[in-house]
C-alpha cells in the first residue's frame, strides 16, 4: 500500500515536521506502508474520524526493518469512539529505538471512515 501524501512544514531553522497521510477514508482493517523514522525527535499518530464513526482502533507500530514480516511492536493505539473528531497519540523519543514505523487499522471502523496521519518531528 502506498502512502497517500507527504507534506513538510518548517517551525523554525532547527525544527520541522513531516505530515504523512497513510489512509484516506480508511475503514476496514489494513496495514500502512512502513515509514523511515530514523533521526526524528518525536512522532504523533493522528486519526480524524468522519461522520457516523462510533468505534475502531488504529495502532502505531515499530520494527527494526521496513520489510519485517512478523508482528511489529505496538507503540500506542487510538480507540476511536466519536464522529467528526481528531484523536492524537504522541511520543517524544520512543520512535528513536525503531528505525521504521507504520500505522495499522487494527480494528475496523464502525459506522464511517477516517483519515490517518503519521507526523514525524525532526
Amino acid at each position: 500500500m502506498a502512502l497517500v501524501s507527504v507534506s513538510s512544514k518548517v517551525y523554525d531553522s532547527s525544527r520541522r515536521f513531516d505530515i504523512i497521510k497513510v489512509f484516506n477514508d480508511g475503514q476496514t482493517a489494513a496495514t500502512g506502508t512502513s515509514i523511515d523514522s530514523r533521526e526524528i525527535r518525536g512522532i504523533n499518530l493522528v486519526v480524524e474520524t468522519g461522520a457516523g464513526v462510533s468505534a475502531g482502533v488504529v495502532t502505531l507500530e515499530g520494527a527494526v526493518s521496513s520489510d519485517y514480516s512478523g508482528t511489529w511492536v505496538s507503540l500506542g493505539a487510538i480507540t476511536t469512539n466519536a464522529a467528526l473528531t481528531a484523536f492524537k497519540e504522541g511520543h517524544d523519543n520512543l520512535a528513536e529505538s525503531f528505525p521504521y514505523v507504520r500505522a495499522r487499522i487494527s480494528t475496523g471502523l464502525t459506522g464511517g471512515t477516517a483519515d490517518v496521519y503519521v507526523m514525524l518531528i525532526k
